[in-house]
C-alpha cells in the first residue's frame, strides 16, 4: 500500500482553527445592551408620566388653595387688621369690570368696621362646594355683593353683574383673635378667574 496515500486529511495540516466570530459576538451584547437601555428607557419614561399625573394636580391644588388663602388674609388684614385699603390691588381678588368699585366700597367698608388688629390668624380648613346642591346660594351671594354691598358705595352696572363667571365656590374655616377669639366661616367664589370673599359667618366666638 502506498503510503503517500494514507494521510487521512493531512491536507488540511498547517491550516489554522477556525476561530469564533468576534464580530457577531460583539455585535450580540450591543443587540442585548440595546435591549435593555430600552426597556429602561421605557419604564422610566412610564414612572416619570406617573409622576407628572400626580404632581401637576398637586401643584396646581397648591396655586389655588394659595390663591385662597390669600383672598381671605387679604380681606382679614384690612377689614379687621392695619393694612389699609388703598394699598390692596384688588382686582387680584374680585372682576376687573368693577375695579373702582369695589376700591370705592372697600375704602368705605374700611372705615365701617375700624376693627381691632387681627393677631394668630391661620385657615384651619377649605372645602369645596358642591356647585350642584349649592348653586343657587353661591350665584345669590355673588350677586348680593355688588348690587348690595358694593353698590351702596358706588353704583354698579346691573348688566355687568350679570355677565359675571362664576367657576368654583369654597368654605373657608379659619381662626383668629381681634379682640375676642373666633372661628369663622368664609365664603370664597371664584369669579371671572379671580378669587375674592364673598361673604363671612362667626361660627364661634368668646
Amino acid at each position: 500500500m502506498d503510503n503517500n496515500n494514507m494521510n487521512f486529511g493531512a491536507g488540511n495540516a498547517g491550516v489554522p482553527p477556525m476561530m469564533p466570530n468576534q464580530g457577531g459576538q460583539k455585535k450580540g451584547f450591543d443587540a442585548i445592551k440595546e435591549k435593555l437601555d430600552a426597556k429602561a428607557i421605557a419604564v422610566i419614561a412610564v414612572v416619570a408620566v406617573v409622576l407628572l399625573a400626580i404632581l401637576i394636580p398637586c401643584i396646581a391644588g397648591g396655586i389655588k388653595n394659595g390663591k385662597i388663602k390669600k383672598s381671605v388674609k387679604t380681606y382679614v388684614q384690612v377689614f379687621y387688621g392695619d393694612k389699609k385699603a388703598k394699598d390692596v390691588k384688588w382686582t387680584r381678588y374680585y372682576p376687573k369690570v368693577f375695579e373702582k368699585e369695589v376700591e370705592k366700597w372697600a375704602k368705605g367698608y374700611e372705615d365701617y368696621i375700624d376693627a381691632d388688629d387681627a393677631d394668630d390668624f391661620k385657615v384651619l380648613s377649605i372645602t369645596k362646594i358642591n356647585s350642584d346642591d349649592f348653586g343657587d346660594t353661591v350665584e345669590d351671594a355673588v350677586t348680593e355683593f355688588f348690587n348690595y354691598s358694593v353698590s351702596s358705595y358706588k353704583e354698579v352696572d346691573e348688566d355687568d353683574v350679570d355677565d359675571l363667571k362664576i367657576s368654583d365656590a369654597y368654605l373657608v374655616i379659619t381662626q383668629m383673635d381681634d379682640g375676642d377669639a373666633k372661628i369663622d366661616m368664609w365664603l370664597v367664589v371664584k369669579v371671572n378667574g379671580r378669587y375674592g370673599v364673598y361673604g363671612r359667618r362667626t361660627l364661634i366666638s368668646e
